[in-house]
């Protein structure tokens, strides 16, 4: 840092190359601390998905675990009892993103058959990241 005399202060957003403030790179500054996964490889390859848009909108949902999952309903003070916070087919656990997709019984059984069905002897992930790296790598080679 180099101070300089007889010039005026001035503001400077050194979050990006321009210095100068937008709002893409303040989101890319609260995605950075939020999710430091490399969140903007993980975002750009699901945009360039060849897969129907609402696809490729509901797989950057998931990831920013924004989806209408009981967890996040009771986060918001829309679920009231007990009961209604578990995963409503397996009734184990309270319902999130990841059990929703991969740690339910059910999804597993799910994710077992596509495996079987393509010939993919493979142990499935537990978190969306991890999931969507480790079939991101397995389609790339």
């Amino acid at each position: 840092m180099s101070l300089k005399q007889n010039q005026e202060d001035q503001w400077v957003w050194t979050a990006d190359s321009s210095v100068i403030f937008s709002v893409s790179s303040a989101y890319r500054v609260i995605l950075d601390l939020q999710y430091p996964l490399q969140h903007s490889t993980f975002f750009s390859v699901i945009w360039k998905l060849k897969v129907p848009p609402k696809i490729k909108f509901f797989i950057w949902r998931i990831a920013l675990n924004r989806v209408a999952t009981r967890d996040n309903l009771r986060k918001r003070g829309i679920l009231i009892t007990d009961d209604e916070y578990k995963c409503p087919f397996c009734s184990l656990v309270e319902q999130s993103i990841s059990h929703l997709l991969f740690q339910c019984p059910c999804s597993s059984l799910i994710w077992g058959q596509w495996y079987s069905k393509v010939g993919i002897l493979i142990a499935s992930p537990w978190t969306v990241e991890a999931h969507f790296n480790q079939h991101y790598v397995f389609l790339r080679n």
